[in-house]
């Protein structure tokens, strides 16, 4: 069940056919405000909007269903969110992006009077080391015997070697590789 579920939902999403439910609650309107600011403010890009949009819509239906209001928030009730949201679940990574997330809302939520100005300076976010996360690679040698292993005439096999040869030789991130079209190449 759940296996299926976090297979389809990525391919669902690619095609277009996944919309995700819309979950309605008290806090929404000052997430509206918020996502409006970040798009028309500050003009960040559509994919910064949305991925702190979400980031900020997970708090705030927190804050609702823990009974806090953001006039009320203190240190203490953020770092309940990170501990009952985050452990065990959550990368460094994600919980460096999520405390940057937050702490951009609660400064934005202070200037317009919601919660204490302060809350947000008690944020820190994990010390993210460089190339921390970087997934392991083959060894050249790997490589070249994989692409070896792909050197025939088959359709299938030509289209994989140059594919690899793409990632491999040339770097590319698998995402470019993946959008690439005929008339491109």
């Amino acid at each position: 069940g759940e296996r299926l579920i976090s297979i389809a939902r990525p391919w669902l999403k690619f095609l277009g056919w996944w919309r995700a439910p819309t979950v309605e609650f008290g806090l929404q309107s000052q997430l509206d405000r918020y996502v409006a600011w970040m798009h028309d403010e500050r003009g960040f890009t559509p994919s910064t909007v949305a991925q702190w949009r979400a980031k900020t819509a997970r708090f705030l239906l927190w804050c609702e269903q823990t009974n806090r209001q953001l006039s009320a928030l203190r240190p203490s009730d953020i770092d309940s969110y990170f501990v009952s949201e985050g452990t065990g679940r959550w990368s460094r990574v994600s919980v460096a992006n999520t405390a940057s997330a937050l702490r951009v809302f609660l400064r934005y939520a202070a200037t317009q009077g919601e919660c204490d100005a302060r809350v947000s300076e008690t944020i820190h976010r994990p010390r993210i080391y460089e190339q921390e996360s970087l997934p392991y690679a083959p060894g050249w040698s790997e490589v070249r015997r994989i692409l070896a292993d792909s050197a025939n005439d088959k359709p299938r096999d030509v289209r994989d070697r140059a594919i690899l040869m793409l990632l491999s030789i040339y770097g590319m991130r698998s995402g470019e590789v993946a959008s690439l079209r005929l008339d491109q190449i």
